[in-house]
């Protein structure tokens, strides 16, 4: 599978700039955006500046079908089973791509060799960055200034969530590696990604059977960015926790509580991070059987909460995108769309950075729609993609 960095098609036709093959099926790939500063190679002179990257991480996915599996390749491993009752493995893996900034005589941005290739425990099936994460953090740990050169002020830690089909989601932090580090010393720039923590691993949560479920998707809780843009002074909203929303192959919606901290500075001992899920419930059914969620996020804006959002959003298999409220108990949702506007699953959301109460959303029916979120009878406007949407980022 190949990966691709560019955009629009300039003059000569061209639709991308760079591509990297990956050995697995690239499942998400998606891009820190703020500049950090590389660590200087050996042979680099003193005086010249920094080299400034962007972290970009690939998430790779792979079924191999083992000699027990079914001779029908349909059902080596349906989403939701267990892949070893039919023989079957699954294999996945984190590729850490630092890609350099076009500035100041740069060559074109370009993926280049991975800094760092991580196996994981099962695919990777999605991935987000958590970019405005004012974590209490120790002082082992990858931290950058405004611009990502260091120095003083708050902390800000940069934490990637993954969604893998072990039904776990595992959350890593962006460090500076150093040469007796796990899984490498971060390679070229000389970043890296280290495990933090994982959530723990569900099976029959929605009824399926015993059926482990697979995790489809997440998203994170940010607080709204400052109006400055990238390289101001981070925001100080809800310090030291995280909100996570993930969809599962068994119909379910889950959030997680993420807390990192206390720093561990004096008496006070460093606490492990902690991954716990605090809500969960049945989300989407299709002919009275589960329905693969395969996209969430949160979705609008609660001033009044300091910045956190109560909506969520999801997608799935049943051709519904539909809207929760977590200050109710989650039997039904406030909103719910379907067989009148969509024609078939609904594949991906996101809601956009800075107008938060207007949502995207991609279908297999080739459209790709954008609502506002305090009304919903009918999306903003439509775009016919000419295929099925799997993926939108602003």
């Amino acid at each position: 599978m190949s990966a691709e960095v560019g955009g629009q098609a300039g003059r000569g036709g061209r639709l991308h700039i760079d591509r990297a093959t990956t050995p697995l099926n690239a499942c998400s790939l998606e891009v820190l955006h703020r500049p950090l500063n590389a660590v200087k190679a050996d042979g680099d002179d003193d005086d010249d500046a920094p080299r400034r990257v962007l972290p970009l991480v690939v998430g790779c996915y792979q079924l191999n079908e083992g000699a027990s599996a079914s001779d029908d390749p349909g059902d080596s491993a349906p989403a939701g089973e267990d892949a070893g009752e039919v023989g079957a493995t699954r294999s996945g893996e984190l590729r850490l791509h630092l890609v350099e900034t076009e500035c100041g005589g740069a060559p074109p941005p370009a993926f280049g060799a991975p800094a760092q290739v991580t196996e994981t425990e099962s695919g990777v099936l999605d991935g987000k960055w958590c970019e405005s994460s004012e974590l209490e953090a120790s002082g082992d740990t990858g931290r950058c200034g405004p611009a990502g050169g260091g120095g003083g002020g708050a902390t800000e830690r940069y934490l990637y969530g993954t969604a893998c089909a072990s039904g776990r989601v595992r959350v890593y932090s962006l460090d500076r590696g150093s040469g007796d580090a796990p899984n490498g010393d971060g390679g070229e720039g000389g970043w890296r990604l280290r495990h933090l923590v994982s959530s723990s691993e569900n099976s029959d949560a929605g009824g399926g059977g015993g059926k482990k479920r697979l995790c489809l998707s997440l998203d994170w809780d940010l607080p709204p960015p400052s109006p400055v843009g990238i390289g101001s002074a981070p925001s100080t909203a809800f310090p030291g926790t995280r909100r996570i929303v993930s969809s599962y192959s068994d119909g379910t919606l889950a959030v997680h509580n993420l807390v990192v901290g206390p720093t561990g500075d004096g008496d006070e001992a460093a606490a492990a991070p902690l991954l716990e899920e605090v809500r969960t419930w049945d989300a989407h059914r299709l002919f009275g059987v589960p329905a693969e969620v395969w996209t969430t996020c949160f979705a609008g804006d609660d001033s009044e909460g300091g910045g956190h959002s109560n909506v969520v959003a999801s997608g799935a298999d049943d051709c519904t995108l539909k809207l929760w409220d977590l200050r109710t108990p989650l039997r039904r949702p406030t909103i719910s769309v379907g067989e009148e506007e969509y024609g078939a699953g609904v594949t991906a959301v996101a809601r956009h950075p800075r107008l938060r109460n207007v949502l995207a959303a991609g279908s297999y029916d080739e459209s790709l729609r954008f609502w506002d979120v305090r009304s919903m009878s009918e999306p903003l406007c439509r775009a016919e993609v000419g295929g099925g949407v799997w993926r939108v980022r602003w």
